[in-house]
């Protein structure tokens, strides 16, 4: 195995750091008008975003290694394309969007498992809102990149512009998002239809010349 080392630390952004651009940017407070939307603003927030932590990462790595050696003979890694992803990142500092099919919980975690243990910076994964109600296992997820997704809140203004602005703020400061297309997981092992939503959001920015490329 090879290791691309680089410095995963210093590369993340400080959680209020996130918070303070995505709560203060021109499409969030033109919907706040009030101190209670100012209220609400902070809570959809805080309940939305990642808070990755390396010590978290470091031990949810050693327990995926563990589970991975007890439920599979091997996981077959393309190194080659992963170098590629490496050198690129390293020389054009842009962000790096990971889609992988979605037909088991399996799916994600191998992505940021095999990510992290050659070197390259663990992505921001979209979950559902449903994770939050698992007690120890949110907190895991919250800490290891998972930012909770809220199911039909197309009606909610403050939200969608909250969580828009989020997506683009990892963006402009070049983090790896993943999120599955599909939105969903498959209950049949076939693949599902598109949901264009986050992949919008994305190309929106970069085609609004935000960032240099994606």
């Amino acid at each position: 195995m090879w290791a691309y080392r680089t410095n995963v630390e210093s590369k993340l952004r400080p959680i209020v750091e996130i918070k303070n651009l995505v709560l203060n940017s021109p499409s969030v407070q033109s919907l706040i008008l009030t101190k209670q939307d100012s209220i609400a603003a902070g809570e959809i927030f805080s309940k939305l975003a990642a808070d990755i932590r390396p010590p978290v990462l470091k031990l949810f790595g050693w327990f995926l290694r563990k589970l991975w050696r007890s439920i599979y003979d091997k996981v077959v890694v393309d190194e080659k394309t992963l170098k590629k992803i490496a050198k690129w990142r390293q020389e054009q500092k842009c962000p790096t969007i990971y889609l992988p099919t979605h037909r088991s919980y399996i799916d994600f975690l191998v992505i940021s498992y095999v990510l992290f243990s050659y070197g390259l910076e663990v992505p921001y994964i979209a979950a559902r809102e449903d994770f939050l109600k698992i007690l120890l296992v949110n907190h895991v997820l919250r800490h290891s990149g998972a930012f909770f997704i809220k199911s039909n809140a197309g009606s909610e203004e403050l939200y969608q512009a909250i969580f828009s602005e989020y997506i683009k703020v990892l963006l402009r400061h070049s983090q790896p998002i993943e999120f599955f297309l599909e939105g969903t997981r498959s209950r049949t092992g076939k693949m599902l239809h598109p949901k264009l939503g986050m992949l919008k959001i994305c190309t929106d920015t970069y085609y609004d010349g935000e960032i240099k490329d994606l």
